[in-house]
């Protein structure tokens, strides 16, 4: 079973209108193998499993960054390591947003910039004093 199979154990399946029997063979995985096979991968790599299903959107991100946290804190990372205690506290939150929301996107994603609402332009108003160089 590949992991990208896995979403659709989570989606409701439209009812078949239908006298036709449903297949029975034997290869075929049931809910229950399934959610065995999901355990056995919980057990061994949660924080791997937590990310994956926040990818998918079958789980709220929140576990997946939380376990990020945890891990990127726990890193002994030389340039980390240079920073102090609270500013590292920090930063690591921001590195660890951009490196899941990195990991999450695809080339079908869509995302509208905050700063220029997808439009491409950033408009600024700033206020400009003038001056001459004659010193009027």
């Amino acid at each position: 079973m590949n992991l990208e199979a896995l979403p659709k154990y989570y989606s409701p399946k439209s009812p078949k209108l239908s006298d036709d029997a449903p297949a029975t063979t034997s290869e075929s995985l049931t809910i229950t193998d399934v959610m065995a096979a999901q355990g056995m991968v919980q057990s061994k790599a949660p924080l791997g499993f937590a990310l994956f299903l926040a990818k998918v959107g079958i789980q709220n991100p929140d576990f997946a960054i939380e376990g990020l946290i945890h891990y990127a804190v726990a890193l002994d990372n030389p340039t980390l390591n240079k920073l102090s205690e609270e500013t590292r506290l920090q930063i690591v939150p921001y590195l660890v947003n951009f490196a899941f929301a990195d990991y999450s996107r695809s080339a079908a994603s869509k995302a509208r910039c905050e700063h220029c609402a997808g439009t491409g332009f950033h408009h600024v108003l700033r206020e400009v004093v003038k001056h001459s160089r004659n010193g009027e």
